[in-house]
């Protein structure tokens, strides 16, 4: 019995150019109207402010009652006594420009562009642009002589600031398996916290360190390290050269000589905060106290732990000393107070990653400022900055009232 043959489609009708657009008409259409849903046609007056300012600042809302919201008020509030003063000079419904330009003493001097009675030299003119509609100002940044762009968005506790330009092609995990952050909660009184994730390379930021750091110059190598890199810092002091501090390192796989890394690490560290003294008598007959910076001097002390291996570092006569466990699932954690090292372990259980736009970790990095380490930035009591992309340089910074 033959197979029964299948009817034929009817032919559809062939559409003339006319009926062809529409289609794609309605679509441009529809993309328009959900662009300015989502975005906004404003005024940019940053192109005005002086050449060679290093940030510039134009404020889109300039009404009375953008003036008045406790979220504008708290950001006036957090800035600078000199950028306070600037601010205050602006005319509510009118442009307001503010900028910074640096002295030959290397401070910044503030002022409000509407405010000035000279000529600008080769400042141009305001530019329309389309921004997101919670923008509330753009302007620039000047990043390693580089201008940045840079939009803020202030909060009821915090401003919002982004640096930098997205990339616009697509972007891939290069290790989809790293684990995520690991000191969710792991000191008090945290004064500085950094995180390097795997697969990113801060080659660049311990040169930055080592021009400024005069002491403590082994602080740089583990960031060279291969591997996800955190540290915590405490801004309680205990009487000794180092702060309370706690390094949490995963290895990328694969990799070898860790403990010979971070045994050198910590020698360096430790020869960096308790010197070795000694009397040098000199051809003149006076004498000398010399500090000698002497890794090889530090004592090493292996204590016993049933999860992997606990190693104490000491300096002879001291009481200075870091400890070192590393753990057998690959792990290694670093202090100078084994309790901080159980904590971490412990108080990060049930802890839950944060997953804000300003407390998580971005794909080239994560750092937090509080204390009085942000004193120099205003009033802020804490600044966030998470790396979103190192290759364009974008990063966001956050400000907490």
């Amino acid at each position: 019995m033959a197979a029964p043959t299948l009817q034929k489609l009817p032919k559809l009708r062939e559409l003339t150019k006319l009926q062809a657009l529409l289609p794609l008409g309605g679509a441009f259409v529809f993309a328009v109207g959900l662009l300015f849903y989502t975005h906004r046609l404003v005024l940019d007056t940053s192109p005005t402010a002086p050449p060679q300012s290093e940030v510039v600042l134009s404020f889109l809302n300039r009404e009375q009652a953008s003036i008045d919201d406790p979220a504008w008020q708290r950001f006036v509030a957090a800035l600078p006594a000199d950028a306070r003063a600037a601010v205050s000079q602006a005319v509510p419904g009118n442009p307001a420009t503010l900028f910074a330009v640096r002295s030959p003493e290397g401070a910044l001097q503030w002022g409000l562009v509407e405010a000035l009675s000279t000529a600008r030299g080769q400042s141009q003119e305001p530019k329309w642009r389309l921004v997101p509609r919670e923008v509330d100002a753009v302007g620039t940044l000047r990043v390693d002589g580089h201008l940045q762009p840079i939009s803020a968005h202030f909060e009821q506790k915090l401003v919002r600031f982004e640096v930098g330009r997205r990339y616009r092609g697509m972007m891939l995990n290069p290790e989809p398996f790293a684990f995520g952050r690991k000191l969710i909660r792991s000191i008090d009184q945290e004064a500085v916290h950094l995180e390097k994730p795997t697969g990113v390379s801060w080659g660049e930021s311990p040169a930055l360190l080592q021009k400024t750091m005069q002491r403590f110059k082994g602080l740089t190598d583990p960031w060279t390290w291969p591997g996800r890199v955190e540290l915590a810092v405490s801004a309680s002091s205990t009487g000794e050269t180092l702060f309370p501090f706690l390094m949490y390192y995963l290895p990328t796989v694969g990799q070898k000589n860790v403990a010979n890394d971070v045994e050198s690490f910590v020698r360096d560290l430790l020869a960096q905060a308790s010197p070795q003294t000694m009397n040098v008598t000199l051809p003149d007959d006076s004498v000398m106290l010399e500090f000698r910076h002497d890794p090889e001097s530090i004592q090493k002390e292996a204590l016993r732990n049933p999860y992997g291996q606990l190693f104490r570092f000491s300096t002879p006569g001291k009481s200075q000393k870091i400890l070192v466990f590393h753990a057998d699932i690959g792990e290694t954690w670093i202090s100078n107070d084994v309790q901080l090292i159980q904590a971490g372990l412990l108080a990060n259980l049930n802890a839950l990653t944060p997953n804000t736009s300003c407390d998580k970790d971005g794909a080239g990095g994560f750092a937090t400022f509080s204390g009085t380490s942000v004193a120099a930035y205003g009033a802020f009591t804490k600044v966030n900055v998470t790396v979103k992309n190192l290759e364009t340089g974008l990063f966001t910074v956050c400000g907490y009232y």
